[in-house]
């Protein structure tokens, strides 16, 4: 993530426009992770039972 510094204006005028941006910015962030934990989801459902396979076969598991 790049930081960002902020800097407050003695212009209110130059402030224009900055809230909306900001929240873009959050809500580009939400929608980024929103995904991300989707695509771990759905590789936790994906690869689990693949898992428990393997380990069945080294015998790490119990047969439940």
């Amino acid at each position: 993530m790049v930081e960002h510094k902020c800097i407050l204006s003695e212009r209110p005028d130059a402030l224009d426009g900055a809230l909306e941006w900001l929240q873009a910015e959050i809500k580009k962030l939400e929608t980024e992770n929103d995904k991300k934990k989707k695509v771990t989801e759905s590789l936790k459902a994906d690869i689990r039972p693949l898992v428990q396979k393997v380990a069945k076969k080294r015998g790490l598991v119990s047969n439940r």
